[in-house]
């Protein structure tokens, strides 16, 4: 594997103290063999580029990707500082079919996971939705997903029908 792969991590993004919403997905996305395209290379190139706590606001200028979320957040009245991002894995992977198995990963990527696994427990406990847009792999890893209430699951193939979910979902529970 590439250095790229390791050099910019993405472990979350967003409010890690007090969020309103969790957002679960698997990785971040982009050809780590192109580093220059990947949007942390910008961000770290403009100092303001971080593996966790980068706040989402700023992200939407160096990729489109989150346009939609934003949309969204604004017609439920939800500011993207309440918004906190969990990923699985904090690698950049072409595909996340390309994510390793497990005992493969760094010690890095494991240590992410596990506090990533201890916040979405503790948001949890203090009943804060989430939802689930690439959720399969933190329902091994957080069972107790499976039964939590305020937990929505992307049915959805498609992020335009994904981000319809996540705006119905936000209507029900905020």
């Amino acid at each position: 594997m590439s250095r790229d792969l390791y050099d910019l991590p993405v472990v979350r993004l967003g409010n890690d103290r007090n969020p309103r919403l969790v957002i679960l997905l698997w990785n971040p996305g982009g050809n780590p063999q192109w580093s220059k395209r990947l949007p942390e290379y910008a961000m770290r190139a403009d100092g303001c580029y971080a593996p966790t706590g980068m706040p989402l606001d700023g992200l939407q200028e160096y990729n489109g990707w989150w346009d939609d979320f934003f949309n969204v957040f604004k017609q439920v009245n939800l500011k993207s500082s309440d918004v906190l991002v969990l990923e699985y894995y904090p690698y950049h992977t072409r595909d996340v079919s390309l994510i390793p198995n497990y005992n493969q990963w760094t010690d890095y990527a494991k240590n992410a996971l596990s506090e990533n696994k201890k916040l979405l427990s503790k948001f949890m406990y203090k009943n804060i939705p989430v939802f689930g847009y690439y959720y399969s792999h933190w329902l091994r890893e957080v069972p107790e997903l499976k039964e939590y209430k305020l937990f929505y699951k992307s049915r959805a193939r498609f992020k335009t029908h994904k981000i319809k979910e996540l705006h119905q979902f936000l209507q029900e529970v905020l």
